[in-house]
């Protein structure tokens, strides 16, 4: 690789993790408000849970930052904003249903969707300039986002679908 090419590389990676700062803190900010929204307590707890997990990452995410010698910063995510957009529609359309933990439970894995994609881009990018510390950090979020997602499509596909389907029938 060049060293014009790796400099260019490098401002892509700071450039997603400032974008994935952004969207870990916009995150944060709304986990808080959907947690007691859900029928099912199981969903409830799910987010709860979730919403530690989005501080640690936003821990690790300062971590990448201090190595690389550069300030926590964010660079504004549409794509985040949008996806929270989503959820308050979510809310405000089926917040007195049977189909509100469906929905919200659709939102938030679009979500993890989203980051999941974020973060194996970035796991890519840290490997590639050759900074494994970062890579191994980043890899962990990814993981931990996976897992996340498996769980949400678990408790969609075990409980809240169906019971949107039951009261829409």
């Amino acid at each position: 690789m060049t060293p014009k090419a790796e400099s260019y590389l490098q401002r892509l990676f700071v450039s997603g993790l400032k974008e994935a700062y952004y969207a870990k803190k916009k995150i944060a900010r709304a986990f808080p408000e959907i947690a007691g929204i859900p029928e099912a307590k199981t969903v409830s707890e799910a987010f709860k849970i979730q919403q530690q997990q989005t501080e640690r990452h936003i821990e690790r995410l300062e971590r990448v930052f201090s190595q690389l010698r550069i300030s926590a910063q964010s660079n504004i995510c549409p794509a985040i904003d949008g996806l929270i957009e989503q959820r308050s529609w979510i809310v405000e359309d089926y917040r007195d249903t049977q189909a509100i933990d469906a929905g919200l439970l659709a939102a938030v894995r679009a979500v993890h969707h989203y980051e999941i994609a974020l973060y194996q881009t970035l796991v890519s990018w840290a490997r590639e300039l050759g900074n494994m510390d970062a890579a191994d950090l980043l890899k962990i979020t990814l993981q931990e986002e996976q897992e996340a997602e498996a769980t949400l499509a678990s408790l969609a596909e075990r409980d809240a679908n169906t019971r949107a389907l039951e009261i829409a029938a």
